[in-house]
């Protein structure tokens, strides 16, 4: 009987002995790495998740620049509108990719609404821009700066046409590349575009072989805005004009004011928008 019994506290000496001593080494480095590589896992798992939700608020910021600049665009182009044998009402773009890009008389009625502190348009502010029933508006792009800016003014031109690049002015900042297609009536695409009446007083005008006689039926639009120096993200739309023939000479507005030197109701000579001093309010020829 006594034999048993001393096996058996050998036996619970030795396993308390075993308890005594811990995990081993191997046991401890296998431990290790199965937490390094749950750790990393999850780390990889949440910088994947953050990178999808960041991705996501910039998508969704593009989304609403792109939609806010297509919108403002569209008024403006679905709005154009010109009067027969008028000089102030013109469509005019060059299919150049920097300087005014678009140049064009529209019935968007007010220039840039006026906000109130809590950002809500207030029609009874001091403040508050003239209505009128014409606007000059020029798209102005630099490329090296990726600033697209529009200039608007009302018809009669003022007389300090605004510069392109002022603050007030600009609209993006982050326009990587935009390119106006114009569509004609019998569906011809074209990247230029030249409806304007030459200012009277004005010889040797050879009308009917340098410019358009209507606006385009439609104008397709290529935005493309950049993210970061190496990203871009392209938007794209179609605008139908509202008024693609010219209005009766009857509906001609108020010339404006005579220029010096008994000159006609044409743009200054000289320059367009954001010319320089004299730049007026017509387009650039």
């Amino acid at each position: 009987m006594r034999a048993p019994q001393a096996g058996r506290n050998c036996r619970i000496a030795h396993a308390s002995r075993c308890r005594a001593a811990g995990y081993t080494l191997i046991e401890m480095l296998v431990a290790l790495i199965m937490f390094a590589l749950i750790s990393l896992a999850t780390g990889f798992l949440l910088t994947a998740a953050l990178r999808g939700q960041a991705n996501m608020r910039r998508q969704a910021a593009d989304a609403q620049e792109a939609r806010a600049l297509m919108e403002l665009i569209t008024r403006d182009v679905r709005s154009a509108f010109a009067v027969t044998g008028s000089p102030s009402t013109y469509f005019v773009a060059t299919g150049a990719d920097s300087g005014p890009i678009l140049q064009i008389t529209t019935l968007a009625s007010r220039l840039r609404p006026e906000l109130t502190m809590t950002g809500v348009y207030d029609p009874t502010a001091e403040t508050s821009a003239p209505q009128s029933g014409i606007v000059q508006v020029t798209y102005d792009y630099d490329p090296d700066t990726r600033v697209l800016s529009r200039l608007a003014t009302t018809l009669p031109g003022s007389e300090s046409y605004p510069e392109a690049g002022q603050p007030d002015w600009i609209i993006s900042r982050r326009v990587q590349s935009i390119v106006f297609s114009f569509v004609d009536a019998d569906g011809n695409v074209r990247n230029e575009w030249n409806y304007q009446t030459p200012a009277q007083g004005t010889e040797g005008t050879d009308v009917s072989g340098s410019y358009d006689t209507t606006l385009p039926v439609r104008v397709d639009v290529e935005l493309e805005l950049a993210y970061g120096d190496y990203e871009s993200v392209l938007f794209r739309t179609s605008i139908a004009l509202a008024n693609a023939e010219p209005q009766p000479a009857g509906q001609t507005p108020p010339a404006p004011p005579a220029a010096p030197g008994g000159e006609g109701a044409g743009p200054p000579a000289g320059g367009g928008p954001g010319g320089g001093p004299g730049g007026g309010g017509g387009p650039t020829p």
